[in-house]
């Protein structure tokens, strides 16, 4: 169940809604968002909280999750297992999982893969593109 909680950070309280969840015979939290000061909250019920000109959206989760949900189901090693290739380079599996966390978060084309690749968080999860040195002429044989 989620409950409100407040820090003193520099002499101001600011309070943050919270789950915690036992884990290891330890309470640990399970999320946390942060709500602001007392005169923010108070201004959002009310509504007279003054309305941002923009926003900056940034998703850093769902490459991850993606890949941790295609780890757990070893969707990389069926692949392989059904769609042999030479040993060399990424497998077909790896290309497929690649392709489909593209797909399900911002969709763009085979060619303009490298530029999302490389301006995702999904380039710090692939250590095997590191190691292979040759970024963009992965996305080529995709």
């Amino acid at each position: 169940m989620a409950y409100m909680t407040h820090k003193k950070i520099k002499g101001i309280t600011c309070y943050y809604a919270e789950e915690r969840e036992w884990r290891e015979g330890k309470s640990r939290r399970k999320w946390q968002k942060y709500l602001g000061p007392l005169s923010k909250i108070i201004a959002a019920i009310d509504g007279t909280q003054e309305k941002p000109q923009y926003a900056e959206i940034f998703e850093l989760g769902w490459p991850p999750a993606y890949f941790s949900i295609a780890q757990e189901l070893k969707t990389i090693e069926i692949f392989n297992q059904v769609l042999s290739k030479r040993r060399q380079g990424l497998s077909i599996g790896f290309y497929l999982i690649l392709a489909a966390v593209n797909r399900g978060g911002e969709p763009v084309s085979k060619r303009s893969m490298w530029n999302w690749f490389s301006n995702s968080t999904a380039d710090r999860l692939c250590t095997l593109l590191h190691e292979e040195g040759s970024y963009p002429l992965v996305f080529r044989c995709v």
